[in-house]
């Protein structure tokens, strides 16, 4: 949306005719319904990453390597993480 554009020149002329405190109440709305916007554009983006990391998973899972690690593989690589090697 342009400055120029007709709903914005609408709210200016409205905002202008308004006291300052239902310019504020105004300014109050417009920015709670912004927040809200932000809000969920995140929770997309966090949905959108979910889908992806669980996209990642099923491939690893099909990969046929990735049956072939044991507990034991596991643990000794858990063990030397922790030795720092």
């Amino acid at each position: 949306m342009t400055f120029n554009s007709p709903i914005v020149e609408a709210i200016n002329q409205v905002l202008l005719n308004l006291a300052p405190e239902k310019q504020q109440e105004v300014l109050d709305l417009a920015q709670f319904l912004q927040s809200r916007s932000n809000i969920s554009t995140a929770a997309q983006s966090k949905a959108v990453l979910v889908q992806e990391l669980r996209e990642v998973f099923k491939e690893l899972q099909s990969m046929p390597e990735i049956h072939e690690i044991t507990e034991a593989d596991i643990m000794a690589e858990i063990d030397a993480y922790r030795q720092g090697k």
